[in-house]
């Protein structure tokens, strides 16, 4: 049983997705008489601090990815040395924090080199099969199975069925060591009028945020309504933005930003899996932008397209106004049918079992 037990629950610093998914974690760990820790860097380890600061955080070694080109895979190739890096040296350091801190568990969101032999170590990861194609996608299954197979279990964030939000990335039939532990999201639905008539999200590694806030700004400013721009960076950013016609926010703690999604007539943001979680959390509407070359993100875009829920556009020739015009021809996020809740409790007692 979890009571008692203290568990370290690691997050990528890839932008806010893993560690504001990792928020419902700690919270029903907590609500079972566990004692979580939680790791990261950067924003990623900000936002834990801000949405749980009764936790003890620890720093763990900055990925420091970016996405200069179009190519994710182009991306990872020039920076898969400081990615190996990365994983070595977290790997060593989770050692470290496991015998100091008197760990007795380990869930690592996405984080490969957060394990260890000696305790419970459970991997969550949407992506049990990667969007890639061919040779290059022979090579990262290799890669990803070597990665995964250190941890006793990975932990898919989903519900299986045919309404999936991982679709294909975990679909195929269910390989064995993983387990659906239910959507993940800070988010709950709010009964009320709207606010504002668009609400953009912005989210993900530089320097695609940055380039994403200066394409919609100017767009937001037409808009004729009231608009907001949730700029993603949790702490003290260096570069303050005010605008006259669009109410600007650098970050937004959970019950607030819960607050204003639900209070959205639409939503333009990202399609990060986690987004889209509290997408469906919240039933929104939602007009979604992938992160340029990101393969996983385009395939969730299209595949929110091909359901009717959402809208997906290419960033390089984004038009506000289109998008919005081609609003109503979707539904908004299927609302998840099952018990969230219950499917990582379940997935919780799971870890101490013999």
């Amino acid at each position: 049983m979890p009571a008692g037990k203290r568990i370290l629950i690691a997050v990528l610093d890839w932008g806010l997705g893993h560690a504001a998914r990792c928020v419902p974690l700690v919270r029903v760990c907590r609500e079972l008489g566990a004692e979580p820790v939680v790791a990261g860097s950067g924003r990623a380890l900000a936002l834990l601090k801000l949405e749980c600061p009764e936790v003890s955080a620890v720093e763990l070694p900055a990925y420091g990815i970016r996405y200069p080109y179009r190519n994710m895979y182009l991306n990872m190739a020039f920076q898969g040395g400081r990615i190996v890096s990365a994983v070595r040296r977290e790997h060593r350091q989770t050692r470290s924090i496991v015998r100091e801190m008197k760990i007795d568990a380990i869930i690592s969101d996405c984080r490969f080199g957060c394990y260890h032999a000696g305790i419970p170590s459970v991997l969550i990861n949407h992506q049990v099969r990667l969007p890639v194609k061919g040779f290059a996608g022979k090579i990262a299954g290799v890669i990803l199975k070597r990665w995964t197979d250190r941890f006793r279990e990975t932990w898919v964030p989903d519900q299986l069925g045919p309404g999936t939000l991982s679709g294909a990335l975990s679909g195929g039939g269910v390989p064995d060591k993983v387990r659906f532990i239910g959507r993940l999201s800070r988010m709950e639905p709010v009964v009320g009028p709207l606010k504002y008539d668009v609400v953009a999200l912005l989210s993900g590694p530089e320097p695609q945020r940055t380039k994403l806030e200066a394409l919609l700004l100017p767009q937001l400013e037409r808009v004729n309504g009231r608009t907001m721009l949730v700029r993603g960076l949790p702490g003290n950013p260096a570069t303050p933005l005010q605008t006259d016609r669009v109410e600007v926010v650098d970050h937004l703690e959970g019950p607030a930003l819960n607050a204003a999604l639900a209070g959205a007539g639409l939503i333009v943001c990202r399609s990060g899996y986690s987004t889209l979680m509290d997408l469906s959390a919240l039933g929104s509407r939602a007009v979604l932008i992938p992160t340029p070359g990101q393969g996983e993100q385009e395939y969730l875009g299209e595949r929110c397209r091909r359901m009717g829920w959402a809208g997906s556009y290419a960033q390089h020739n984004f038009d506000l106004s289109i998008a919005m015009d081609c609003a109503d021809d979707f539904t908004g996020f299927p609302q998840s049918k099952e018990d969230n809740s219950a499917l990582l409790r379940a997935a919780l007692q799971s870890l101490f079992d013999a």
